[in-house]
Order: C-alpha cells, then sequence, then structure tokens
C-alpha cells in the first residue's frame, strides 16, 4: 500500500506529462485551466494508440517499447511543464477548502466504510481485469468494453508493465488522487461566477456536490465536458459581437461533434488529427506571433482536442457536450435583457414541473392504475433512433423512480432543501423576485431546472447529466444564498446548529429496519457534523472568522449530506445483509487469497463460479469466464440460464454434462476467444477451473433474474459437495473450507 502512494500518482501524470507536450503553444494559459484539458488529451491519445495497435494485431510485438517511449515523452513533457509554472502559485483558500471537503470523505469512504484490501470494487472490476490482462499477454481484450476506449485500463496496464503496480491496492491509493482531479475542475468551473465575491461560495458548491473517488471513461467524460463548458465560455468571451460568439460557439461544437462522431471507429485518423491539432496551432502562433490568450483560432483548436477527447470516452459524451455548448451559448447572451426575462419565465415553469412530475408518478402507482401516461415505448423508440438497443441494462436506467432517487444520491438533502428556499424566496419575496433579473441565477437556474425536468421524466440514463444539474444549479445558489442570509438576519447559530440537527435526524432514520443493519456506518457521519456545528458556534465569535467558517461549514456539510443519502441508499443499492458485515464489499479474505493462488494459472484458463465471485478472480488474475456481463444486474438470460446448469452438473459430480453445458456457453465467451485467437492458441481441450462456494451453491439455486446478495458467504461449504467437485477435477482439489477449486479440461465440442 505505501508502494502504490507513489506508483499511483503516475496514472495521471504520464498523460498529463503527454498533453503538456502536445498542447505545449498553451504553456503560458492559467495552468488550472490547461491541466485536466492536457491530462485528458494524453490519456486519449494513449489509449487511441494501443487501440491502433492492436486492431494492427501489433500491440504484443511492440508493447515494451511503446510503454517506454509513453513515459519517456511524457517526462520530457512534465519537465517542460515544471518550467513553465515557475513562480504560480494556487490560491491558498481553494487549497484548504478542497482540502476540507475531499480529506474526511476519503477517510471516511475509505477506512470505515472499507477495511484494506476491502471496498466496493464493482465499478472496477472490469477495466482490473482488462489491465491485468493486457499486462500480462499485452493484448487489448477490448471485447468487454467495446463501445468506447479502455483509458483506464491502458494506463493501468503500463503501471503494472513498468512498476509492478498492484490495481486492488491502487484502488485505495488513487482515490485521493481522484478527488483533486475533481476538485480542480471544480475550481475550473466557479470561475464562470463573473463576480469575484461569489466564487468561492461557488467553490465550495461545486467542490461538495462534484466529489467522488470513483473514475472511469464516464467520470472523465462528465468532468471533461465542464472542462469544455469553461473553454467554450472563455472562447465566447473573446468575441465582441454576441450573435456572432454564439454562432461560433454552437457550429465549433456541432460541426467538431459531428466530425469525431464520424471518426470515433477509426483509432487512425482520430488520433492523427488530436496531435495534429495543437501541432498545427503551435505553428499558428509563430507565423502570428499571437499568444494563446489572445488568438481566437488558438481557442477554436483547443474546442476542437477537447472534444476529440471526450467523444470516445464514453456513450453519452454527445449529451454532454450539446449541454456544454447550449449552456456557453445562452450564457453569452446575458446582455439582452429579453433573453433573461424568458428564460426567467422558463426557469420558474420548469421548477414546478420539476416538483410535480415525482408526485404525479407517485399517485399513479398509488391509485394502480393502468394508465397510458407511461412513457416507455417513446423511449424505446427514441433510443433507437440513436442506435441504441434495448435490453436488459437499458431497463436499469428507465423510469421515474430511478431518476429521483439518482437525483437526490447526487446532491443530497440539504442541496435539495436550498433549491427549494431559494426557489420559495424567489418567487414570494419582493427582492428574492429581484433574482431572476440577474443573468447568473435566472439563465443557470432555468438550465438546471430544464435538464431535471429531462432527468426526472425518467428518460433511461438521462440522470447522467445529474453533474451538470449540480454545477448550474451551484452557480445560481452562489449569487441567491448571499441575498437571503442578509433577508434572514444572518442567523450564524442557526446555520451552526444546522449541521449538527441533520447529523442525528439522519442517525435516527438509520435505526429503522431495514437501515439498521447499516447504522454503524454512519456514527462518523453524525459526529462529523455536530462537531462541525459547534466549531462553527465557536469561530462566529470573532467577526474575522465568520465569513469563512461558514463557507467552509457549507462545503463539509454538503459533503457529509451526501455521504448521508447514499447511507440512506444502502439497502437499494446493497440489499439486506445475510448477517453482520464489518465492510462494503462483495469479496472475502478466502476469495482474495484464492483469486492470488490463481494468478499461476495460464490466461487461457476459464473461470466457471457465480458472477460475484468470478468478478474479483477476474480483476485479480486477467483471466476470463464463458459469459459475458456488464455488471450483475445484467447478466443475458441465457448465459445465466446455462450457467446454472454447468453449476448444477458441477456441484453433482457429472464431468459429461458439466462438459457439454460448458461446450453451449463457449461461443458467448466472445472476450475468451478472442484472447486465445490473439495468441495463436490451439485449442484442443478447453482448460476450464470452477470455483464454487456456498454463495456460488446460493447463486445456482436462486430463482432467474432474482437479484444475489452483494455480500459475501462465509459459510463453510459442505463436504459432501466438495466430494462430488472432487470426482470431476484432474489433480488436487484446492478446498480453503469456504471455497473448493477444481481444476479440468474439456472437449471445445463438449
Amino acid at each position: 500500500m505505501i508502494f502504490e502512494n507513489f506508483i499511483v500518482p503516475l496514472f495521471y501524470a504520464i498523460p498529463l506529462g503527454l498533453g503538456i507536450l502536445l498542447l505545449w503553444c498553451w504553456r503560458s494559459w492559467l495552468p488550472t485551466m490547461v491541466l485536466p484539458a492536457a491530462f485528458l488529451l494524453g490519456a486519449v491519445v494513449i489509449a487511441r494508440t494501443f487501440e491502433i495497435a492492436e486492431r494492427w494485431y501489433v500491440l504484443d510485438h511492440i508493447y515494451g517499447a511503446l510503454v517506454g517511449a509513453i513515459i519517456l515523452l511524457s517526462t520530457l513533457g512534465l519537465l517542460l511543464g515544471l518550467a513553465s509554472l515557475r513562480g504560480f502559485r494556487l490560491p491558498r483558500a481553494p487549497l484548504i477548502l478542497g482540502a476540507l471537503v475531499a480529506t474526511p470523505a476519503y477517510l471516511y469512504v475509505f477506512f470505515w466504510l472499507s477495511s484494506f484490501p476491502f471496498t466496493d470494487l464493482f465499478a472496477d472490476i472490469h477495466s482490473m481485469k482488462i489491465a491485468v490482462e493486457l499486462a500480462r499477454s499485452h493484448v487489448l481484450n477490448n471485447i468487454d468494453g467495446a463501445s468506447y476506449i479502455q483509458v483506464k485500463p491502458i494506463l493501468s496496464s503500463i503501471l503494472i508493465s513498468a512498476f509492478g503496480h498492484d490495481p486492488l491496492a491502487g484502488a485505495w491509493a488513487i482515490a485521493p488522487w481522484t478527488a483533486a482531479f475533481k476538485v480542480l475542475v471544480a475550481w475550473q468551473a466557479s470561475q464562470l461566477v463573473d463576480r469575484a465575491g461569489n466564487r468561492m461560495l461557488a467553490f465550495a458548491l461545486l467542490s461538495s456536490t462534484l466529489l467522488g473517488f470513483e473514475l472511469g471513461n464516464g467520470t472523465l467524460c462528465t468532468f471533461g465536458s465542464i472542462v469544455l463548458l469553461v473553454a467554450l465560455g472563455d472562447f465566447g468571451a473573446k468575441i465582441e459581437n454576441s450573435r456572432t460568439a454564439v454562432g461560433s460557439i454552437l457550429v465549433l461544437s456541432t460541426g467538431a461533434l459531428l466530425f469525431w462522431r464520424a471518426l470515433n471507429p477509426y483509432a487512425l485518423p482520430s488520433v492523427a488529427i488530436l496531435v495534429g491539432i495543437p501541432v498545427f496551432a503551435a505553428i499558428v502562433g509563430a507565423s502570428t506571433r499571437a499568444s494563446a490568450e489572445k488568438s481566437i483560432w488558438l481557442f477554436a483548436l483547443l474546442i476542437f482536442v477537447l472534444i476529440g477527447c471526450l467523444v470516445p470516452l464514453h456513450r453519452v459524451s454527445a449529451l454532454y457536450i450539446l449541454i456544454a455548448a447550449a449552456a456557453a451559448a445562452t450564457w453569452r447572451l446575458r446582455d439582452w435583457p429579453w433573453l433573461v426575462t424568458t428564460m426567467a419565465w422558463m426557469g420558474r415553469a420548469s421548477t414546478l414541473a420539476a416538483g410535480i412530475i415525482p408526485l404525479l408518478a407517485l399517485g399513479i402507482w398509488i391509485l394502480g392504475t393502468n394508465s397510458s401516461l407511461s412513457l416507455d415505448d417513446a423511449f424505446f423508440k427514441i433510443t433507437k433512433l440513436f442506435g441504441g438497443s434495448v435490453g436488459a441494462e437499458l431497463l436499469l436506467g428507465l423510469g421515474v423512480k430511478n431518476a429521483v432517487i439518482e437525483w437526490g444520491a447526487a446532491t443530497g438533502a440539504l442541496f435539495a432543501m436550498l433549491v427549494s428556499v431559494v426557489f420559495l424566496y424567489s418567487i414570494l419575496s419582493p427582492d428574492g423576485r429581484a433574482l431572476w433579473k440577474e443573468p447568473l441565477f435566472a439563465l443557470y437556474w432555468t438550465l438546471a431546472a430544464g435538464l431535471t425536468c429531462f432527468i426526472l421524466t425518467g428518460f433511461p440514463f438521462a440522470y447522467r447529466a445529474m453533474p451538470f444539474v449540480c454545477v448550474f444549479f451551484a452557480l445560481a445558489l452562489s449569487t441567491a444564498l448571499p441575498r437571503l442570509w442578509i433577508r434572514v438576519g444572518e442567523p450564524y447559530r442557526v446555520a451552526a446548529v444546522l449541521p449538527a440537527l441533520f447529523g442525528l435526524a439522519y442517525a435516527a432514520v438509520m435505526t429503522l429496519p431495514p437501515l439498521a443493519t447499516y447504522l454503524r456506518f454512519y456514527i462518523p457521519l453524525a459526529a462529523g457534523l455536530v462537531l462541525a456545528g459547534i466549531a462553527t458556534l465557536i469561530a462566529a465569535r470573532r467577526p474575522a472568522w465568520r465569513a469563512g467558517s461558514l463557507v467552509a461549514l457549507l462545503a463539509f456539510t454538503l459533503m457529509a449530506d451526501r455521504l448521508s443519502a447514499r447511507a440512506i441508499l444502502f439497502p437499494h443499492s446493497y440489499g439486506k445483509p445475510t448477517n453482520t458485515i464489518s465492510a462494503i464489499t462483495h469479496y472475502s479474505a478466502d476469495e482474495i487469497e484464492l483469486a492470488n493462488y490463481m494468478r499461476k494459472l495460464p490466461l487461457g484458463t476459464i473461470i466457471v463460479s457465480d458472477p460475484f465471485t468470478t468478478s474479483i478472480i477476474r480483476a485479480r488474475t486477467g483471466l476470463n469466464s464463458p459469459y459475458p456481463y456488464s455488471n450483475l444486474d445484467t447478466l443475458n438470460e441465457s448465459s445465466e440460464r446455462s450457467l446454472r446448469i454447468v453449476l448444477r452438473a458441477a456441484s453433482s459430480g457429472d464431468r459429461d454434462d458439466f462438459c457439454h453445458a460448458l461446450a453451449e456457453m463457449l461461443p458467448s465467451a466472445t472476450e475468451y476467444a478472442y484472447l486465445v485467437n490473439r495468441m495463436h492458441q490451439e485449442v484442443h481441450t478447453v482448460a476450464a477451473v470452477i470455483v464454487y462456494s456456498s454463495r456460488t451453491k446460493a447463486w445456482q439455486d436462486s430463482a432467474q433474474g432474482q437479484r444475489g446478495s452483494y455480500f459475501p458467504a462465509t459459510a463453510a461449504l459442505d463436504e459432501p459437495t466438495v466430494r462430488r467437485i472432487e470426482q470431476l477435477a484432474e489433480g488436487e482439489v484446492h478446498w480453503s473450507g469456504e471455497i473448493a477449486l477444481a481444476r479440468l479440461s474439456c472437449a471445445p465440442e463438449g
């Protein structure tokens, strides 16, 4: 773990160095603005380069040289970047505030909810598997996530190959750096506030609502889109004529989006243009003797680079880019009084509609009527129109219930209350109604409320736009809250007491079944909120400390409130534990030990077990399974049925039925087939490993489509089952008491 603390920062540093090298013409730009863009550019160029090499079937031959070249170029970029940062100092206040928000959250998530090395890995198991497999075989098995490029697995594989990185320990060590990246983007977004007095308040709201430790293509795409929003706003500000600015933003964004969308399947032209654009920009800058800060064309090229990075990162990139472009264009027209007035009326209507939609859906559900109000069929048609498919995974993100839960989880109860209180203030109070005349409030509030309406319709996975809702509401609240604070008489003591009341109220809720099982996980949050209130009461006695302590209290409370909302949703996310749990984890010490033991198995070995057990073994070994799945709730019905047949045959000791059922599953084992073909292995027999535990038996005997327990089973496997599995084994059975492992070979035809 200590060693990983020195290795994991390279996950960000390597693409950052390469990006700085490619964006060298922007070296005089504000570093906090260019760093996220440089990281995104470097990450996508590296990933696309690996993808090109794999598509040309040469990656296994040049893997070592490619890793060395990337590290060398990155080192050069970092050295040049450090030279250009001389004399630059980050503001101290946002650094302190960011640390105050991120540090307690990290300690809570990774040291209270979890215990090393046990944590919630389901967001990372696929990327870990691909990374380990790539480092071991030098084959990029992109079948599992072919809808977008695999940035995280490729960067992780570089660290594994060059520095001995351990992805499991790295999940703990990389989290603070991910938080720093997100807080940096939050600081960048706070610069959208055009009055310096509210920027720290905006940063407090943004950093606490955007903070998280998850890292994936969706995360990179989301935060890259926020960077794009800021870049588009800066680009539009450099054009004096507002109509020209808006036209440039929309045409540039739409044209670049269509251009990159067309190139997305083709890695080579994408990389060539991504690399060529900064080089061309440097030539233009040198020939015109214009710095990046003054040249509109260079900013236009930067936007092309940003969009080029975002499009292949995730399926929702088109939505994010359109939201960023629309917001930047709207903000550029803030000097048009009629637009502000129109948006103000739209903002009021959208906010009321956003409150009515969930109530209407709840009423229909309570009445139990077979209403034709459902929009599901329309959503399916729209999804198909944009090239999507209607399946089990789509259904997971469908519906008003999912949308409301995701909205609440992203904001937290306190943020939602602030939004509600400010809205009531803006329509009921005379000085509150004046807020709708201020562009910063009216425009951003309307964008947030409009997006909320779209999300609450239940459109599949529309809630992935929630980060923009948080950004837009935070910017609007940064204008409204100071005015409301003065209006209610600056109640310092009430503000200090509220966090403690929140903590105690949440603690009381956590005592109710089925939340009581998770009560011990909430104790630090309740204590932290009470202590924060006490600290603010003490600080408020000194006038010089009042403003700073209140902003810090707001940021900390919002962060703790979001974590509290997550705790309330534990039963929804993880179900009811079968016994007392000590950590939020889906794997046990026995499973970790077994997975580490299986690292010595050849990569051509196929794992046969339940999805939960398979996930951690895949993540630790890079081995493949005979069935594909994107997460535990979307296992293909046919694969689920076949897997149960295979496991029943294994537990009954029937080798013939086991091999026959496994052979029927192999056509869907696309990752396994791709790897053995790329490794030029002739499959005369399929080397299989049966991993069987009481959890496997419980999953095997469950009903079709039934959700299994998230938490590992600790009961010992009964000895009769072990003896039947021994009948299948070729060699000695590995039995830890909880898990039995048996190896055997089957003919591909069964």
